[in-house]
């Protein structure tokens, strides 16, 4: 019994240790999980920015461009040359409605920003009624 009452402190002390190490691992476990999902509701809402500047921007394009182009053709479509310059055009004025952490953010989680604008684009003309054989932008940095 005199053992027991000896060596009982130091086991109840490394359990307590033990546990608290566990606590520990578990806290930062579901901290990590935590983070984790709040990252990809940034990275969701980061792609809602992108969605919002693409349609805006082809919408500007439609008017400010697609229309004149059509009017000047004969038969009312886009050359490849036309075509190539809208998809220029659509890169370069999305991304200067997108804000600078956006960008950052969808880079590091290494979102290809040329083939979503492009998706988007498409997209977006297939729901209006239109087409788009926007060719797949090139971007020299």
């Amino acid at each position: 019994m005199e053992v027991l009452s000896i060596v009982l402190p130091y086991i109840l002390e490394i359990a307590a240790t033990l546990i608290l190490a566990l606590l520990g691992v578990v806290g930062a476990w579901i901290g990590q999980k935590l983070a984790k999902r709040e990252q990809l509701g940034n990275i969701m809402r980061a792609i809602e920015h992108v969605v919002v500047a693409v349609s805006q921007t082809v919408r500007e394009l439609n008017q400010t461009l697609v229309e004149g182009y059509k009017s000047q053709s004969a038969d009312g479509k886009l050359t490849k040359a036309q075509i190539a310059h809208l998809g220029a055009q659509l890169h370069i004025l999305t991304m200067q409605k997108l804000s600078d952490p956006v960008v950052a953010l969808l880079e590091a989680a290494k979102v290809d920003l040329n083939a979503l604008i492009q998706g988007v684009a498409e997209s977006y003309l297939g729901k209006q009624g239109g087409h788009c054989n926007v060719e797949k932008i090139e971007q020299g940095d």
